[in-house]
């Protein structure tokens, strides 16, 4: 009799529990459906099926969703479809409910320089400087802006920032060198050149920005055993 009615009870309450977690769902549903299409867009959006996810994020943003990265992963995919002029709408609503925004605002800046308005580019990072300048994942992609601007004074200073931070930084040194030679300061991007082969002698990149730097710099005979080096590599 007593095993019996411990029996019926953990019946029920096993019953119970299956009943609330299909009220649970439901509920779910029905008055979270902003979130169930969320998990839609972020599953194909994490697939790289940019397109497909696009109007899920816009359906879960309409019915009220308010995580942040909805709108940022919104103008992501617009990137990845070419729709620049969606994803620029995007960023530029993000900036305004946020102003330090850095990670909407880099986006934002390097989408103008894609559509060559550098000048726009440029001044939006001027404009909210002492937002990005301290953040070393911005640093880098910023002095890229300034150097295609070809403003290489602020380049270099953001290169060497980042380097501050990260000196093993291999695209930083590279970028920098490169900056550095076409400024006509030789001797320092060989010398910082010459740094990086000693650390990654295989670096064919470092290997034939050497020997531009050293021809550009009068140094032929040198240039000459470094382009030789290069193509010693490659047989």
């Amino acid at each position: 009799m007593v095993r019996t009615l411990k029996t019926r009870q953990s019946v029920i309450f096993i019953g119970l529990l299956v009943l609330f977690g299909m009220l649970t769902t439901v509920c779910y549903h029905r008055f979270r459906q902003e979130w169930v299409v969320y998990r839609k867009a972020e599953k194909l959006f994490f697939q790289e099926q940019f397109a497909q996810a696009i109007p899920f994020y816009q359906r879960a943003i309409e019915e009220g969703l308010q995580h942040p990265d909805a709108l940022i992963h919104l103008g992501e995919a617009y990137l990845a479809t070419r729709n620049f002029a969606e994803a620029s709408k995007i960023f530029e609503q993000l900036i305004v409910r946020n102003p330090d925004d850095v990670r909407s605002l880099i986006r934002l800046a390097q989408l103008h320089a894609q559509l060559d308005d550098l000048d726009r580019a440029i001044a939006l990072l001027e404009r909210r400087r002492e937002v990005w300048s301290k953040d070393v994942d911005v640093l880098l992609p910023a002095a890229e802006l300034y150097r295609q601007r070809q403003h290489y004074e602020r380049a270099e200073a953001l290169y060497r920032a980042v380097l501050v931070h990260h000196p093993d930084s291999l695209v930083a040194q590279l970028q920098l060198a490169e900056l550095l030679g076409w400024t006509k300061h030789y001797a320092d991007s060989i010398a910082l050149l010459r740094k990086i082969l000693h650390t990654y002698p295989d670096c064919r990149p470092a290997r034939l920005m050497l020997a531009r730097v050293l021809s550009w710099d009068g140094q032929l005979e040198e240039a000459i055993t470094e382009y030789q080096k290069l193509l010693g590599e490659s047989t």
